[in-house]
């Protein structure tokens, strides 16, 4: 197994160029992949098939279509969420475009629209998705400018060694902005290191 940084750039290129989301998660759960490295940023969880199945029967269940990921990244691990569950739509939103169109990031590899929280528009997803978001404030503008039902929080365990703001094991960072949100689905991933909380916003 080829495990440099540009060796695993290279093959996960490929395997998003043939669809191949299945060697894709294989590859990404193998202990010896470096996630992240200081030229581009690959993916901080580790996925599942199993989790990311729940995740979207989940989100299909509640009669989500579309997504807006906010801080998507290189959007890695939205991609495979919407090729186990076609159903799905996901949008990245991002700030710094010259950093995410550069020869230095990886991916794109979901449509990706360029804007702050002031400028984003709302009305293209019915659910918020953040993936190992690192900002509260920029989290708190974000849900307080959504007027849509569902948060998604995907982030490290407890017990993983890793940080991430919010947290989705804390529930204290996220309730506070509005007693209207509860918990409605909570799915930990096969690694142990990472959980999805599906966050829902009780009607006034």
């Amino acid at each position: 197994m080829k495990n440099t940084d540009e060796d695993l750039v290279d093959q996960i290129e490929q395997s998003v160029r043939e669809r191949d989301w299945k060697s894709l998660l294989l590859l990404l759960q193998e202990q010896s992949v470096q996630i992240s490295n200081s030229r581009k940023l690959i993916n901080w969880a580790k996925p599942d098939y199993q989790s990311l199945k729940t995740l979207g029967d989940t989100l299909i269940d509640l009669k989500v279509s579309d997504i807006l990921s906010i801080g998507s990244g290189c959007g890695l691990l939205e991609w495979i969420l919407m090729q186990i569950c076609p159903e799905i739509n996901i949008t990245g939103i991002e700030v710094d475009e010259n950093w995410w169109t550069s020869s230095y990031s990886l991916g794109p590899f979901i449509p990706t629209v360029y804007k702050t929280p002031i400028d984003t528009n709302f009305s293209l997803g019915t659910c918020l998705f953040f993936c190992y978001f690192n900002n509260y404030e920029a989290f708190r503008d974000y849900i307080e400018m959504f007027a849509g039902r569902l948060v998604v929080v995907v982030g490290p365990a407890t017990t993983s060694g890793r940080h991430a703001c919010p947290m989705p094991t804390e529930d204290v960072q996220f309730v506070p902005l509005s007693k209207d949100w509860r918990l409605v689905k909570s799915i930990e991933f096969k690694s142990k290191l990472d959980l999805a909380n599906v966050y829902c916003r009780d009607a006034s």
